[in-house]
């Protein structure tokens, strides 16, 4: 969504599947725009609602469910919680980064967020240093300490991958190695007759006078 209210793009998406366009949303006065900001996150804590309402139900015995039942109410409120509180990471353009653009008043704020790191590293070109004059008094307010928000947010995002999320892939890859069978694979040779180890060891040991 924060794609298509930032700067009039296309449409972003909610959960995996659904997708909504959002062109036309500037044409509605500010206030008006909440609720289709808003939208995605209504229909996760109604989702949410229910959710927590059979697992209360069942907790209090008034829903005598199965335990495979209880398990995933659970495991799905757990999820919910989860998407929910992905929404405030601003940083990474989601709905409630839509919600403090539109807040704030801003019309291209990633972009001069963009603009403004770029220059502080001196990485700007000749060309993007021109951009900055065209964008409004707001946007460069507010990009002053949002690209640091930014910065600071990708970084805690690249930590937690190297943290938490690579030690797990490393467990994973070690798997296969650990069901492999204890037992010791046949021997393609075939087996020697009965004592003739012995009889070989013996005319090793004493040769052939």
């Amino acid at each position: 969504m924060a794609h298509a209210v930032e700067g009039g793009g296309l449409a972003g998406q909610v959960g995996l599947v659904f997708e909504t366009d959002l062109t036309q949303l500037w044409t509605l006065p500010r206030r008006q725009r909440y609720g289709p900001l808003l939208a995605g996150l209504a229909v996760d804590s109604v989702l949410l609602a229910a959710l927590l309402t059979g697992r209360l139900l069942i907790d209090t015995g008034v829903w005598a469910a199965p335990g495979l039942v209880a398990s995933l109410l659970a495991a799905w409120a757990f999820i919910k919680i989860m998407q929910m509180l992905w929404q405030s990471l601003v940083f990474l353009r989601t709905d409630l980064y839509a919600v403090l653009v539109n807040a704030l008043g801003c019309r291209n704020l990633w972009r001069v967020k963009t603009l403004m790191l770029r220059r502080a590293f001196g990485r700007l070109t000749e060309e993007e240093a021109a951009e900055p004059a065209d964008a409004t008094d707001t946007d460069l307010r507010v990009g002053r300490w949002f690209r640091w928000v930014w910065l600071a947010g990708f970084a805690s995002v690249v930590a937690w991958f190297c943290l938490l999320l690579l030690p797990v892939f490393a467990e994973v890859l070690r798997w296969p190695r650990r069901w492999r069978s204890p037992w010791p694979s046949r021997s393609t040779s075939r087996a020697s007759p009965p004592g003739a180890d012995q009889a070989s060891a013996m005319a090793t040991t004493t040769g052939v006078r």
